[in-house]
């Protein structure tokens, strides 16, 4: 089953089966016989009606009920950016990987509309299990100021992470981003280009203590579809524990 996984061009319908086959679950939009009313008890005012017309909106249900685990709602921004506006799992149900099938679920659905990006807004929470998925920060949407902030945090981050050993020339890096003054260049592609280079402890460090919170997953980049590969697989096969939630 991993092998098949892996194939190039997993289809969603692919995807949607192996989760079925593994874990007992559907992914699909919500229906009027859905027990919408006992999920959505901690969320009052919830328009059921309109929660089914919006075609952005899916739940994750039991195979053989009609008990609602959790639920994603997500819009295409334009042709090539899909946006997620809220990935929820009830308070019954986290620790069981539900919330990285639907984020896995995301993906796949975006592959399949040939969109290269997905972006949200993460809480404080939510920034280590994202950054885990294969989500970095939006950088070409910081305001200069607010890169030079951030590479400084970056080296702020591995100053304090002294058991860390960073390459020399990465080091050289962020001293060059840090001292760098040109404001028509492009600086948050070398920030981007610094930040993956870091070791994953000090960018969960440098986002837990950062007001940005703007994060986006790069569909084609080798990094995050490797982290993506191998959190998916977690969630399918290794049910104990939680990624996001």
């Amino acid at each position: 089953p991993y092998e098949v996984f892996r194939k190039k061009d997993v289809s969603l319908d692919e995807f949607t089966q192996c989760i079925r086959e593994y874990r007992g679950f559907d992914i699909r939009p919500p229906e009027k016989g859905d027990n919408l009313k006992e999920y959505f008890s901690t969320m009052p005012g919830m328009d059921f009606d309109g929660l089914i017309r919006r075609r952005a909106c899916f739940v994750l249900s039991s195979t053989d009920s009609n008990s609602i685990y959790g639920h994603i709602e997500m819009n295409n921004v334009n042709k090539n950016v899909c946006e997620i506006r809220i990935l929820k799992i009830g308070d019954n149900y986290k620790n069981q990987y539900l919330g990285t099938l639907l984020l896995a679920f995301a993906a796949k659905k975006a592959q399949q509309d040939n969109l290269s990006r997905i972006t949200l807004y993460s809480s404080r929470e939510g920034i280590v299990p994202y950054l885990r998925f294969g989500f970095c920060p939006d950088f070409s949407n910081i305001e200069y100021a607010d890169l030079k902030i951030t590479t400084e945090i970056i080296y702020k981050a591995y100053e304090e992470a002294k058991d860390l050993i960073l390459r020399p020339s990465t080091k050289e890096e962020m001293f060059s981003v840090l001292s760098f003054e040109d404001q028509t260049t492009d600086l948050w592609k070398q920030v981007e280009k610094v930040w993956h280079k870091i070791p994953d402890v000090v960018r969960e460090k440098i986002l837990m203590n950062s007001g940005n919170r703007r994060l986006v997953l790069k569909l084609d980049h080798f990094r995050a579809k490797h982290k993506m590969q191998e959190q998916i697989f977690r969630a399918l096969f290794e049910k104990p524990l939680s990624t996001i939630s």
